[in-house]
């Protein structure tokens, strides 16, 4: 049986090795344990495991000598991370930087080019009606449709579960449409609803200038039907150990709401390509700046006398800038899809 250490702080170390067959790796953590408070420190060298279903929906790949942060437990087999997340590289020689540019392009994405991943909050008593008897109608979909859709615990509150849609995006609006529907029948509803999360740092965004995008979004609705639609984003952000997070729920007629959850849908890949590409840059800047050498304006420059510092944005964070770096390239303030 798992058990947390230390609930909610954040370990920090160095992936030693990671197995892209078999999907699983180690890190060495920065701390050392206490022995006798967590005697399963002493099995594998207090190495710290990790799989590939640690590292979140966006990513299946991690690279020697990359920096991470994350949660830890323990259990029989010795420790392991859950939310785990990259913050960098590790000092090395310039010989090794080499490797770790070329590990780099190994950290391939699920998500094809043009694909979305969205989440949906569920109330945990409708995960039956989504998946289908066996998981029948979550394999329906992925054959119709090409989308994957995957059920998991809401950390905060066991009443509800996180579903996790990804493909193309019109196969994830079709799915999304799917799972509004079939919720509403398993509850006799005569209205939908999809609950959308999206991190916090994105919602100013997502409302746009006086609430233009916002009021885009919502104008998707026949007109007939606009007038019974909610639209609206949760006052209170959910802390969520992967990052702050909002909730925003359409509500209404399923011709209003299937339109307006598509839309969103495609607000959320026009965002996730745009922040996609960031971090691969800053990713690649970060190795290059090991090296000596600087990415501006997204091109690479000549060798320098010490690594460029920018303010490059990333996947975690940051809002681009003319230089990136190692400093910059994994760190900001834009949040975690």
């Amino acid at each position: 049986q798992k058990r947390r250490l230390a609930p909610g702080e954040k370990w920090q170390g160095t992936v030693e090795s990671w197995n892209s067959e078999k999907g699983f790796g180690f890190i060495v953590g920065d701390d050392k344990l206490d022995t006798e408070q967590v005697p399963e420190s002493l099995l594998k060298g207090g190495k710290v495991f990790v799989g590939r279903r640690d590292l979140g929906n966006l990513y299946d790949s991690l690279a020697p000598r990359m920096r991470v942060e994350y949660e830890m437990y323990a259990d029989a087999t010795g420790l392991g991370a859950t939310h785990v997340k990259v913050i960098g590289v590790a000092k090395q020689t310039a010989g090794d930087s080499l490797g770790i540019l070329q590990g780099l392009q190994g950290v391939a994405p699920r998500l094809g080019a043009g694909d979305v991943c969205v989440r949906l909050r569920v109330e945990a008593e409708y995960v039956g009606a989504i998946l289908g008897r066996g998981g029948s109608v979550a394999r329906d979909m992925r054959l119709r449709l090409g989308t994957q859709v995957s059920i998991g615990d809401d950390e905060l509150d066991p009443q509800f579960a996180i579903a996790t849609v990804m493909g193309s995006v019109e196969g994830v609006q079709a799915a999304v449409g799917e799972i509004g529907s079939r919720i509403s029948e398993a509850a006799y509803a005569l209205v939908e609803r999809n609950s959308f999360l999206l991190p916090t740092s994105v919602l100013s965004a997502f409302i746009g200038k006086g609430g233009a995008s916002i009021n885009e979004i919502r104008n998707t609705a026949p007109k007939v039907t606009r007038q019974a639609l909610r639209l609206d984003i949760s006052k209170t952000p959910l802390e969520y150990p992967s990052g702050q997070f909002s909730l925003v729920n359409v509500l209404g007629p399923p011709d209003a709401v299937r339109p307006v959850s598509a839309a969103t849908v495609a607000w959320v890949a026009d965002r996730m390509s745009k922040d996609l590409d960031a971090y691969l840059e800053s990713a690649r800047a970060a190795a290059l700046a090991e090296l000596g050498f600087g990415v501006v304006g997204g091109n690479v420059g000549g060798p320098g006398s010490r690594p460029f510092s920018g303010i490059g944005g990333g996947w975690t964070g940051g809002g681009g800038g003319s230089n990136g770096g190692y400093k910059g390239g994994f760190k900001g303030g834009h949040g975690r899809w």
